[in-house]
């Protein structure tokens, strides 16, 4: 789970991919993107691989066979530029955010962008912000629309010292220029905004964890931004009806449409660093908190709510260190439908070899019927905690 500022950046291993008819990643997997039969895993170094065999509603949880893999690498990679640790896809294109490369200092951080053209995939631009500076990490979260990204910055120190930015991208003739760099109305220092991000049609949402509600400091919060001509302009301010000091609300952000969803992995309703999600819905311009979501098991330090994912009815949770039936810590993804009150939750997946410190749902993606989750500690048979990607459908086979 991120916390940037508190916590400092994570450790980062030069770790390589391994595949043993599971779609394998290195360690740190952190997100994960889908796109059709298309599945993007992040680590150090990113793979992309067709996956393909699901499992029926409800079962648990199987690892994806792999059809074919093609490994993304950057033209200019060096050694710990954190290459993988976010990436997004949007039809044959594919961002991946480098945060640890210092082109422009340490860790200033860049994001590339791939193309597919004919079943081959090139590296078609680096993307670095305009007023790059070292520690920004520019690149820790990327998200991609069509010919739109959003690239966050949770460290970047204007106007406050981490307060945070996220930038937006927009292609013209197979050339990205930054449209504009975008920053909280209320930015304060380590609010970290920019730490996640989201961008479904026009709507751009971004996280800050440690940003400041009117109920209480550090609780957390998540902004919504819609273009306005040639600018993008801050719609609304989203904080939990129930915000609490370090909830982390913010960790993780999703949109689909008039639908957003908000982690908030150290809420404590079922104890310290339960876990929640937040799900707001827009009523023409104005957003409006409809319910907040929680395990039917929760427990402490389960984490539920470190990451998000939405598509069309279907909102997904994970909880990297909850309790599945094997093992205590392993992980678990969480299925709620529908979307809106009264959502219920439908289903709990886990890992058929779930094994402690697995971390089951550290990411999550979902497109349509597809659930990706990601298991960054997962055991491979030549090594421990080399990281795996599981897979299950919700559609009838």
């Amino acid at each position: 789970m991120l916390d940037p500022v508190r916590s400092g950046l994570p450790p980062f291993k030069d770790s390589r991919r391994r595949v043993n008819m599971t779609l394998r990643a290195p360690s740190f997997l952190r997100i994960v993107g889908v796109a059709g039969v298309l599945a993007i895993v992040a680590g150090p170094e990113i793979s992309l691989a067709q996956v393909g065999t699901t499992t029926d509603k409800g079962a648990p949880v199987d690892r994806a066979l792999v059809d074919s893999g093609i490994k993304l690498t950057a033209n200019d990679a060096a050694p710990y530029d954190g290459f993988g640790t976010a990436v997004a896809i949007s039809g044959d294109t594919v961002v991946v955010g480098a945060p640890w490369d210092d082109d422009a200092g340490t860790v200033s951080g860049s994001a590339y962008v791939f193309v597919r053209s004919g079943g081959t995939w090139r590296e078609q631009q680096k993307l670095t912000a305009s007023d790059a500076n070292p520690r920004d990490v520019f690149g820790w979260a990327v998200a991609i629309n069509g010919d739109a990204i959003v690239v966050g910055a949770c460290h970047n120190s204007y106007p406050f010292f981490s307060s945070g930015a996220a930038y937006v991208f927009v292609r013209s003739g197979g050339v990205w220029s930054q449209q504009q760099k975008l920053t909280a109305g209320d930015a304060a220092p380590y609010d970290a905004f920019g730490c996640s991000v989201a961008i479904s049609g026009n709507t751009v949402v971004v996280g800050a964890p440690l940003g400041d509600s009117a109920a209480a400091a550090n609780s957390g919060s998540a902004y919504v931004f819609e273009p306005a001509e040639s600018l993008w302009i801050q719609e609304a301010k989203l904080t939990p009806n129930d915000a609490a000091f370090f909830d982390l609300f913010g960790n993780s952000v999703a949109i689909s449409g008039g639908a957003i969803v908000v982690g908030a992995p150290w809420d404590d309703d079922a104890g310290n660093a339960s876990g929640s999600a937040y799900t707001f819905l827009r009523t023409g311009v104005v957003w409006n908190q409809d319910q907040k979501l929680t395990a039917n098991d929760a427990n402490a330090l389960d984490q539920f709510g470190t990451s998000v994912a939405i598509s069309g009815n279907t909102v997904v949770v994970g909880a990297p260190t909850g309790d599945s039936a094997a093992a205590s810590d392993s992980g678990s993804v969480y299925v709620f439908k529908p979307v809106g009150s009264p959502s219920i939750q439908e289903s709990k997946l886990t890992a058929n070899d779930a094994a402690f410190n697995d971390r089951f749902g550290a990411s999550v993606a979902i497109r349509g019927d597809l659930v990706a989750a990601g298991a960054p500690g997962a055991d491979t048979p030549n090594a421990a905690h080399a990281g795996g990607v599981y897979l299950a459908s919700f559609g009838e086979h």
